[in-house]
């Protein structure tokens, strides 16, 4: 049998025991509810049809934002802008031709602000827009070496010629190729 001392002294440990393991498992979680504005927050990506729709509002201040391939390429105030807008715009000569007749480049929506088409001048409001970016303003899509514009797909084989001339050079880099001015 314990002693009568052993026993005394057996009770309040095991009760402290168990509060340090109620205290252990219940104080984390209080201090994950309390804090959730530490937490890092996820943000969906904007879905565009136009640059216009992709605005965002930063210090009070307006910010321009591209729409690449129907998705805003910023989201939140806190994300990196690949994509500045730039006032003065860069200006290049492009122009594409297709069995040798040259394609109409003109903005396909009035709301795009980062390119514009002026004939064969494209006015460009950011650096480093890939060429494919610059074409699907025009409601051209540029994949390897094919075409689409208007549901007709045109590629660079023996059947027909795509030829794509920017700043009188012509480009076989086809969609990857950033212009220059």
């Amino acid at each position: 049998m314990l002693s009568q001392k052993e026993s005394r002294w057996k009770k309040p440990l095991m009760i402290a025991f168990l509060v340090m393991i109620v205290l252990g498992f219940s104080v984390p979680l209080f201090q994950l509810g309390g804090n959730t504005d530490q937490t890092p927050q996820q943000v969906q990506p904007r879905l565009c049809q136009n640059d216009a729709e992709c605005y965002l509002t930063c210090d009070d201040k307006p910010v321009e934002v591209l729409c690449q391939q129907n998705l805003c390429v910023q989201n939140s105030c806190t994300e990196f802008n690949l994509f500045p807008y730039l006032q003065q715009p860069q200006e290049i000569a492009l122009s594409v031709m297709v069995n040798d007749v040259p394609l109409s480049l003109q903005n396909s929506n009035p709301k795009d602000l980062f390119v514009r088409f002026n004939d064969n001048i494209v006015q460009l409001h950011a650096q480093r827009v890939s060429l494919s970016s610059i074409l699907e303003k025009a409601g051209i899509i540029l994949q390897n070496q094919c075409l689409t514009m208007q549901g007709t797909t045109y590629c660079a084989d023996t059947k027909s010629t795509l030829n794509i001339t920017a700043n009188g050079e012509n480009t076989y880099q086809f969609g990857q190729y950033v212009p220059k001015e």
